[in-house]
Parts: C-alpha cells; structure tokens; sequence
C-alpha cells in the first residue's frame, strides 16, 4: 500500500497521471499495489478476487515472491549453480551480477533469468486476465487453507493503462543489461501469452498488443517510504 501511495503523490510518480494501474515492486520481496477507476485501492480490500504475489506459488510449488524479487533471483542462482547464499553474499553476487552472468554466457544464471522471465509474465497475464475477466485459478496458494477466490468483481472489463515495474528489479531493467536479458524477452513473452489466453476477448488482446506501451520501470526506490510519510499526515488531519 506505502508503494502505491508513493507512487501516486511522488512528483515522478508513475500512479499520478493514470486511473488504472498495477504496480509490483521487487526488492527482497514482492509488493503489489492498485489504482482503479483513479483511487487506490488496497490488496486487503481485494482479497476475495485478487491475490497478493506472496500468496501464489507456480505448479512446482515455488511461491511466485521467491522466483520474482532481486532475492529470489539471487535463490534461484544459488540452486542452479549448487553455491551458497553465503557464498554468493560474500562475492558480491547479487541479483545485478547475476544478470551480468546471464548476458555473458553463464549457463545458471541464464537458466534463473529464464525461470523469472516465465514467472513474472505469468503472474503479469493472470492480473490482466483477473482484471478483466475474473479470477482463472492460473496459480494454486501457498496456504492450502486460503479462502477460494471469487471470479465475479466490480471492475469486469476494466483494462490497465500502466503496469509498473518497480524497487530494485525494476531499476535493474532500465540498465542496458537489465534491458537485454529481462524486460525485452518478458515484453515480448507477455504479448504471447495474451495473444494466447483463452479468457481475454479480442476487444482486451487488441488493447494489450502495444505493451511496451503499458509497461513501465520505476526509480522511485523511496515509493514505500515516501507512501508511509503521506499515509502519517493524512492520516493525522483524519484524526484531528
């Protein structure tokens, strides 16, 4: 939610000048924040329709936060690569590095940016999909005991002007690197796989065609802390 708000009230904001959009910001986890109809709206307020990131994990049970962050990426590598978190500590090897791997050749590193290029569209399409034709069941939940999500919301049919990209990962794919090995390939897989569903009607696929339109990479790293310092002053004037 701090993201969001930061996002909106920041000068360079990407919230500010849109009614609808999406934002994840991927740092050591992932956060997700919503903007319809030009208010913000809470995940909490969505639950029932709309699931967090950190509450889904892909067919292989691997929650989607520990794929997607910059420290999951890191996870990841240390799984393919058999090292250690230490060790990569240690070296300095961090989701940036890892990207460096992966354009220079580095079999491991090339198989985690695979894994997160998958992932992060698949998680891009169901909030497109859900968005606009309801929840689909694209991913199971990490707590079994989760309440079933509903497919009907009051936003059917509404489509996302932006869907922003931010924290560390989303500085990273404004690098040359980043650019190459993440957002490219995810750009042009996320337009596959909407041109593929068999939930979104041709009205939604014509809309999505230009992505790269949609998608944008956020710098603002102070989102969450920017949006807790307008959360205290808003909230303060609520009680006074």
């Amino acid at each position: 939610d701090y993201c969001g708000i930061g996002e909106n009230y920041a000068e360079n904001g990407l919230f500010r000048d849109v009614q609808n959009a999406y934002y994840i910001g991927l740092g050591t986890g992932a956060a997700d924040a919503l903007k319809i109809n030009g208010k913000l709206l809470p995940f909490d307020k969505t639950k029932k329709w709309l699931a967090k990131t950190w509450e889904m994990q892909n067919s292989d049970g691997l929650s989607l936060e520990s794929i997607v962050s910059a420290r999951g990426i890191q996870k990841l590598y240390a799984r393919f690569s058999g090292k250690s978190i230490d060790e990569l500590d240690e070296k300095g090897i961090y989701a940036d590095r890892i990207i460096s791997l992966a354009e220079n050749g580095d079999k491991a590193a090339r198989e985690c940016c695979h894994l997160f290029i998958e992932t992060l569209s698949e998680l891009l399409l169901e909030r497109i999909t859900t968005l606009y034709a309801g929840w689909r069941d694209s991913f199971s939940f990490v707590n079994p005991e989760r309440e079933a999500m509903q497919a009907e919301h009051p936003f059917i049919k509404s489509k996302l002007e932006r869907i922003i990209i931010g924290q560390r990962i989303g500085s990273l794919m404004k690098s040359e690197s980043g650019k190459k090995i993440l957002a490219s390939p995810l750009l042009t897989l996320l337009k596959e796989k909407i041109a593929a569903s068999s939930h979104l009607d041709q009205s939604a696929k014509n809309y999505y065609k230009e992505m790269e339109k949609i998608i944008a990479f956020s710098n603002l790293r102070a989102a969450p802390a920017l949006g807790a310092a307008v959360d205290a002053i808003i909230s303060g004037y609520a009680d006074a």
